[in-house]
């Protein structure tokens, strides 16, 4: 717990509400964002997808639960090439 405490003070942003910016794409483009985690002791990894358009209208979401891959990285490819 002290090294949670210590490292969220060294880490802290200045400003938090500065982090959560969400810049929208250009006129008639969409944006994907894609997240992925991976559970040692579950032994998953599950990867979420939203696509939105200029104004932030929700275009299309996905939750997914992938059994194949031990590695973030290859469930973040196979999340955006899910999005695409």
């Amino acid at each position: 717990m002290q090294e949670y405490q210590d490292l969220t003070l060294i880490l802290k942003h200045p400003n938090p509400s500065a982090m959560v910016r969400w810049p929208p794409p250009p006129p008639s483009w969409v944006k994907m964002n894609v997240d992925a985690n991976y559970s040692i002791s579950n032994q998953k990894a599950t990867s979420s997808i939203i696509i939105q358009d200029k104004t932030g209208q929700i275009m299309g979401s996905c939750f997914r639960i992938h059994n194949l891959f031990s590695s973030v990285f290859m469930v973040e490819v196979v999340a955006v090439l899910h999005g695409l």
